[in-house]
C-alpha cells in the first residue's frame, strides 16, 4: 500500500448539500410540525409538493465502504426516507448511548462515487413511519448537529461535521478528523 492511499477519505471525500426546509426569515423561531405520515405533514409549512423537507447530498469519494449519519438521538430522528410519503418504511437506525445512527450507503463491495445522490430527512425524536414531526428550520440550518461517519476502503474511518446552511440553501461537510487501521 503506498503512502498516498492514506490520504484518500480526507482528500477525495466530499459532500454538499441543498436544503429544502424554508429559507432563513425575519420573524422569530419557527415551530415543529407535527403530523401523521402520508398526510403531507410538509404541506403544512407551505411546501407545494406532498414531500418532507430533507437536506439533498450530493458525494463524491474513492473505495467508500459505508456511510452513516451520526446524531443526537434524544433531540433528532435521521432517515433515508422521507416518511410522509413511505410511511410503512422501515428505517434501519440504531443507538449507540444517546448517539443515533443511520446508516445511508453500504455496499457489498467498496465503491467510488462520482456525484452520488442522497436524501437526508431530519425529523425530531419520537418520529416514525406513520407519525413524524418536522423541525423547525432554524434548528436544521445549524452547524455540527449532523456528523457524517465515512469508512474507506483503507481501513480509515473519517468523520464530516454538518456547516451552517447558507442562506440561499446551501452547506457542505466539513472534515474534522480521521482514524486508521478500524477494524470493521
Amino acid at each position: 500500500m503506498s503512502h498516498a492511499a492514506y490520504a484518500y477519505i480526507e482528500k477525495s471525500f466530499n459532500a454538499r448539500y441543498i436544503s429544502d426546509f424554508p429559507r432563513y426569515g425575519d420573524g422569530g423561531p419557527s415551530q415543529a410540525i407535527s403530523g401523521p405520515a402520508g398526510a403531507g405533514a410538509a404541506g403544512q409549512i407551505g411546501i407545494t409538493i406532498d414531500t418532507d423537507p430533507g437536506l439533498l447530498v450530493w458525494i463524491n469519494g474513492v473505495r467508500i465502504s459505508s456511510i452513516e449519519v451520526l446524531y443526537d438521538a434524544t433531540r433528532f430522528y435521521v432517515s433515508p426516507a422521507d416518511l410522509t410519503l413511505n410511511p410503512s418504511f422501515n428505517v434501519p437506525i440504531r443507538r449507540e448511548g444517546d448517539v443515533g445512527i443511520t446508516t445511508l450507503f453500504k455496499p457489498a463491495q467498496q465503491a467510488d462515487m462520482r456525484e452520488y445522490f442522497l436524501t437526508i430527512f431530519p425529523y425530531a425524536a419520537g418520529s416514525k413511519p406513520g407519525a413524524v414531526t418536522l423541525l423547525p428550520p432554524d434548528v436544521i440550518n445549524k452547524p455540527a448537529w449532523l456528523t457524517m461517519r465515512v469508512k474507506g476502503g483503507y481501513k480509515e474511518t473519517a468523520l464530516f461535521k454538518k456547516a451552517e446552511t447558507r442562506r440561499d440553501g446551501s452547506g457542505e461537510f466539513i472534515f474534522e478528523s480521521v482514524t486508521r487501521g478500524a477494524v470493521y
